[in-house]
């Protein structure tokens, strides 16, 4: 199958050697150029590029407003970012402006092509210097960690919490936990008695410890959750997360799709796990559900619902 690509960047010697390495694909067929912003909304919005490419500082009016304004017009346009910044500030900006995948020019040699794979897809991507898995990495499953546990009760749960943020500390990783005040508090505890000091991972920028409803409110939308919003709330936690880790990696754990399950909410959360997976995909991520096995939606282990909840996670335990 063909792609057809829009170039957007007003450097012309970038756009002519995009279109001669693009050229030489039999998959990308090149169907216009822009050197600024308002060249680029006219051009998407006439040639209806299957993807386009642009950069951050186009002159008149930059990349970012100009992806806000060619989405307004068609959100179904996919948009990858290919530019020189990347100061988490800018990256979370043209993420959340609805760019589906960031790539800084120096490193397009070896990640362009997988980008614009993941974005033609449907798929996003995110450079290996802000956090993305490294490419190595993106088609080997045994890699991504994304865990389901049952527990019996919460106080075995929260202690598991806490031995996974301990590691991920110990290792330099990054720890983002989304849960209940009495969760919360309780796994500060645990971590403060192994010796860790929170409030510095907090200031740090290493360890975010984030209100579960707070969380739910900004991306459900009549009790379903919007991607969109789901996205522009996560994209910007994770980016931040991964550049302050020495290592760039993240750990996640949390009670989003646990808390919809326990108001009987199944479809919900299983659609709200298929996200995260999809972020654990495009991060050097690792994610861990845990869900307490008394709630009334897993009682039925044959219910389809439940069964997709545990095929979609990369291991299942009982605790």
């Amino acid at each position: 199958m063909i792609h057809r690509v829009l170039i957007v960047d007003d450097y012309e010697p970038w756009r002519r050697h995009v279109t001669s390495t693009l050229q030489a694909s039999p998959q990308w067929k090149v169907v216009g150029e822009a050197a600024d912003g308002p060249e680029a909304i006219e051009k998407a919005l006439t040639l209806h590029p299957d993807l386009i490419l642009i950069d951050i500082g186009l002159p008149t009016l930059n990349g970012i407003e100009a992806t806000r304004r060619i989405l307004a017009h068609d959100a179904s346009s996919r948009i990858l970012f290919v530019s020189e910044h990347h100061s988490v500030d800018i990256v979370e900006a043209a993420l959340c402006a609805g760019g589906r995948g960031y790539v800084c020019k120096s490193d397009s040699g070896r990640e362009l092509s997988h980008a614009m794979d993941a974005v033609v897809d449907g798929r996003r991507f995110i450079g290996v210097r802000l956090g993305g898995r490294a490419l190595a990495n993106t088609s080997n499953e045994s890699v991504r960690r994304h865990e389901v546990a049952f527990y019996t009760d919460q106080t075995a749960l929260v202690e598991e919490w806490a031995q996974l943020a301990n590691a991920a500390f110990d290792r330099g990783d990054g720890f983002i936990v989304v849960a209940t005040s009495p969760s919360r508090e309780k796994l500060r505890e645990l971590l403060r008695r192994r010796g860790v000091d929170v409030d510095r991972a907090g200031r740090d920028g290493r360890y975010h410890a984030l209100d579960v409803s707070d969380v739910l409110s900004g991306f459900l939308v009549d009790g379903w959750p919007d991607e969109a919003r789901f996205w522009k709330a996560t994209l910007p936690l994770l980016i931040a997360t991964a550049h302050a880790a020495p290592r760039r990696r993240i750990v996640a754990c949390g009670e989003l799709a646990p808390s919809l399950c326990s108001q009987g909410m199944m479809a919900a959360a299983i659609r709200v796990e298929q996200l995260w997976d999809e972020a654990a995909r495009m991060f050097d991520l690792d994610v861990f559900c845990g869900y307490l096995s008394n709630v009334p939606s897993l009682q039925s282990e044959d219910d389809e619902l439940f069964q997709q909840l545990c095929t979609m996670h990369t291991a299942v335990h009982s605790r």
